[in-house]
């Protein structure tokens, strides 16, 4: 293999360069013939609706008395393993050490499911009414949790049912789709003219298009880091931990195509959620007036949600409502990294403890 390699990139590339490309290629069959496959929780069910569903996770898991649920919510196009991506590495398992009934929302498959859903009604007929579940089934006070696009999601939501949340933390979401160093928003906004004239053909919004366009914002380090899984030991938790978050991005979520349109109108070309012009169904998304504690997850080094698109969800509330926690990690590794536990995890929870 390493030989083919070689014989067709000599004429373009120097022996180190070469060595670079078969060390990353090294990486990659390494990942694929890797075989640690990670287990999630299954949980027991206690809502559903059309493709989503409403998950109690960690029931008999050993923790402190659980006095509050936490419902979190991911975002539409990834899966929501990533709460609970490997053993070592659940943010639903340590929300359960340390006190929360846990309840996870997963969103199922937009594109297939029975009714035809936008942006509006994913709020309206499948997060306020698992929210509203979580309420009934555990009998405590509600606090969530939303990651990326979830988030913003969430925050919505928050407008429209108030007094259904306690507490609300988001996690990398955007409310600012201009703010920052945001070549994601560059990018999509180039992006979007080409594609949404096939969203209603194809009936979707395949996921191989959003994973080749994350992609495209850092090719260098997309391949780095299957150098580095190379290096290391494939018995490791590190090494365990990277299969489970490639994995994870491996199994992107088609979108259905009222959502994905109304994803690249409302948020991308008109910016509407940080302009007070977003609006679900007939009510206007005004988070000016929302009186729930947030709190606010933002990173310096996110590449995909800087951190001033996030940020600027406390600029657009009253002073003091809304808290940040500056960080300087990945996207991904906000949630997932080897930092996430003391630099996210514990600190949210000392938060929602209030």
């Amino acid at each position: 293999m390493h030989e083919g390699i070689a014989e067709h990139a000599a004429p373009y590339f120097s022996d180190l360069k070469i060595k670079k490309i078969e060390h990353v290629v090294r990486g990659i069959q390494m990942y694929l013939s890797h075989p640690y496959r990670a287990q999630q929780e299954v949980g027991t069910r206690v809502w559903k609706k059309g493709s989503a569903t409403l998950r109690s996770l960690y029931v008999g898991q050993e923790g402190a008395q659980a006095d509050k649920a936490v419902l979190l919510v991911p975002s539409l196009i990834n899966s929501s393993a990533i709460f609970d991506l490997c053993e070592g590495r659940s943010m639903a398992r340590f929300l359960r050490q340390n006190g929360y009934e846990v309840y996870l929302l997963d969103w199922g498959d937009t594109a297939k499911d029975k009714d035809p859903l936008n942006l509006s009604s994913v709020i309206e007929k499948r997060l306020i009414p698992a929210l509203r579940a979580v309420t009934a089934h555990a009998q405590k006070p509600v606090s969530v949790v939303g990651y990326c696009m979830g988030g913003t999601l969430s925050l919505a939501a928050a407008t429209l049912a108030p007094h259904e949340i306690d507490r609300l933390v988001l996690l990398a979401a955007p409310w600012d789709f201009r703010a920052g160093q945001n070549l994601l928003s560059d990018r999509v906004r180039g992006w979007a003219p080409l594609i949404l004239p096939q969203l209603d053909q194809r009936g979707r919004l395949p996921a191989e298009w959003t994973q080749t366009l994350f992609a495209t914002l850092d090719p260098e380090g997309s391949a780095k880091k299957f150098a580095r899984f190379a290096d290391m030991d494939q018995e490791s938790f590190e090494a365990k931990l990277f299969v489970a978050v490639e994995d994870w991005l491996n199994e992107g979520v088609d979108l259905a195509p009222a959502i994905a349109r109304d994803v690249l109108q409302q948020w991308f070309a008109l910016n509407a959620p940080v302009r007070g012009e977003w609006t679900v169904g007939a009510c206007k998304v005004d988070i000016s007036a929302l009186d729930r504690p947030i709190l606010v997850v933002a990173s310096d080094a996110d590449r995909l949600v800087p951190f001033e698109a996030a940020q600027a969800v406390t600029r657009s509330m009253h002073s003091g409502r809304a808290q940040t926690h500056r960080l300087a990690c990945g996207h991904i590794g906000l949630i997932a990294g080897s930092k996430a536990v003391a630099e996210v995890w514990a600190p949210v929870v000392r938060w929602l403890a209030g």
